[in-house]
């Protein structure tokens, strides 16, 4: 065997070993102790690593599924002998996950370490993540966010590219994609009032779309303020920002083209995107010094409704 060849068994092997002991570690933190101690821990996860690093050594056609068979299997007996009547499957789908990238790894070990890094995060999150899920998240962003994943991952790829119509003007890929990039640029914004508050979360969110598409960012802020009004001055900063995305794009452009160019252009160019700055600044200030302004104490629309709403009921409910 050629030394080249070597050190490349010697780095997959490596690399094998690796992804066991980083999974391994996150689910040794999480064994806990007494009769509902996770039994898979450090030394097991990289005991099934290198089963998949020989599993794929041994070269066998058959012989990497037949290791998954018989972890899946000694999984079942485990799970079926537990004294702990809801153990959950995260352990047992780690262990299969394990396997699959310890074979992985003797073929392409940085794909396999990347994936393995990516699963220990998961793993690793799992508080935040279910706090996020059950928390956070409200049954109307839920629905908000699987209708924006439908239009973008179900009907766009559906829709013909071509142009269609008189004098063959119209593009439906092109409609939709832009129906697609303003609802996103909504979720954007959503998201950064969540994060920011509805005074800068706006211009936050309109500084970065506005590098997408300025024209949509602004249709966007528009669709905002038509559902709740009193957000009318964020809205007005979240535009004007995306405005100054498309000054700095165009600096780029023209500096890239010809310095010359840029150096004709830097005055109007840098009085625009100041301008942009300073208006922006001055409308989220004013916005938070909006006297309703608490009636978005999380930026949320959905919660603002829900406030009015119980408002409503208060008021309509009869006296003593």
């Amino acid at each position: 065997m050629a030394l080249a060849d070597i050190q490349d068994s010697g780095i997959s092997l490596a690399a094998a070993v690796g992804i066991g002991l980083l999974v391994g570690l996150e689910r040794e933190r999480r064994k806990g102790g007494g009769p509902r101690r996770i039994q898979a821990g450090i030394r097991t996860f990289t005991i099934v690593s290198l089963l998949g690093a020989a599993a794929a050594t041994a070269g066998g056609a058959w012989t990497l599924p037949a290791m998954i068979l018989a972890l899946a299997g000694l999984l079942a007996v485990a799970y079926a002998r537990s004294p702990v009547t809801d153990a959950g499957i995260t352990t047992g789908s780690a262990l299969l996950l394990t396997l699959a990238l310890g074979a992985l790894a003797m073929r392409a070990p940085e794909a396999a370490v990347s994936i393995a890094v990516v699963a220990t995060i998961v793993l690793a999150a799992r508080a935040r993540l279910h706090a996020f899920v059950r928390q956070s998240i409200t049954d109307e962003e839920w629905r908000d966010g699987l209708v924006l994943a439908a239009a973008a991952l179900v009907v766009l790829p559906f829709i013909p590219d071509r142009y269609v119509g008189p004098l063959q003007a119209f593009n439906p890929r092109t409609t939709w994609t832009f129906v697609v990039l303003i609802m996103g640029i909504g979720a954007l914004g959503h998201i950064a009032q969540r994060m920011l508050g509805a005074s800068w979360g706006l211009a936050a969110a309109g500084l970065a779309s506005g590098f997408v598409s300025s024209l949509a960012t602004v249709g966007a802020m528009g669709a905002r303020v038509r559902e709740a009004p009193l957000m009318f001055r964020a809205a007005v900063s979240g535009a004007l920002m995306s405005c100054v995305a498309t000054v700095i794009q165009l600096a780029v452009v023209v500096g890239a083209s010809s310095l010359d160019a840029l150096r004709a252009v830097a005055m109007p160019l840098a009085a625009a995107g100041t301008t942009g700055v300073v208006l922006a600044v001055g409308f989220s200030l004013w916005a938070f010094r909006q006297p309703g302004r608490q009636e978005y104490p999380d930026g949320s629309a959905a919660e603002t409704r829900r406030r009015r709403a119980g408002r409503g009921r208060r008021c309509r409910s009869p006296p003593g």
